[in-house]
């Protein structure tokens, strides 16, 4: 088991995807210790149920939640009736399945028609891991990014991809930048960066472009918070 500051976090910010969230069904997959559902449930939403599969973060949130799955989100068979959540949140667990993609196809008709799954993340793109890569590292840590067990790595185009693949309609897929981000951008700037990326592109063989303002900050992102809907609703 990791340390259990792991998975004692509150999450706030992806709770604070949930709008509204009074009285309404949620069903939050990695759960952990259930930090975010008791921040939901003071906030006035309705049952809130968990799939975990660490066994003893799944007994701790079994204390606050309504229900908690103690299982794998990748083989979990959820035994709900279609349309039984308002909101399904992953919060920081897309990245750590074999298949989220087919974990997100199997869920989608769980929510309501006009309800939302919101996700949090992380940026592969980001420019830590770029850097890393052309020093010929790729290395994993215990938190963050390159956490030693995610399986799978996204940026902000995958993350599209998977998404409307599962049957769902993006509404926002909003940036959570290096807190040191405009400070960054503009020593950039100062140094001419894009110009010093396209020259490496085109060494590479790609293409004889220069990043945009909007891409330089993309590599800036640390990861992404997502909300979404099903495809399928009227």
């Amino acid at each position: 088991m990791r340390e259990r500051s792991y998975y004692t976090q509150q999450r706030r910010e992806v709770a604070a995807l949930i709008d509204p969230v009074q009285g309404k069904t949620v069903l939050d997959v990695g759960c952990g210790e259930g930090g975010l559902g008791r921040a939901l449930k003071e906030q006035g939403s309705g049952p809130v149920v968990g799939i975990e599969i660490e066994p003893r973060a799944a007994a701790e949130a079994a204390r606050h939640y309504d229900r908690v799955y103690t299982t794998d989100a990748d083989i979990f068979d959820p035994p709900f009736a279609p349309g039984s959540f308002d909101h399904i949140v992953c919060a920081d667990v897309l990245e750590h399945l074999k298949d989220p993609w087919g974990m997100l196809s199997r869920f989608r008709g769980l929510l309501k028609t006009d309800g939302t799954l919101v996700a949090s993340i992380p940026n592969i793109g980001n420019v830590e891991t770029l850097g890393g890569l052309l020093g010929g590292r790729f290395d994993y840590a215990d938190w963050g990014i390159m956490d030693r067990t995610h399986l799978r790595f996204f940026t902000r185009r995958s993350i599209e991809a998977m998404f409307q693949g599962a049957g769902f309609v993006l509404w926002e897929i909003r940036p959570r930048l290096d807190p040191n981000a405009d400070r960054i951008l503009a020593l950039w700037q100062q140094h001419g960066m894009g110009r010093r990326i396209r020259d490496l592109v085109i060494l590479l063989g790609g293409t004889a472009q220069e990043p945009t303002e909007e891409a330089l900050r993309e590599m800036l992102v640390i990861q992404y918070l997502v909300i979404a809907a099903r495809g399928d609703q009227s």
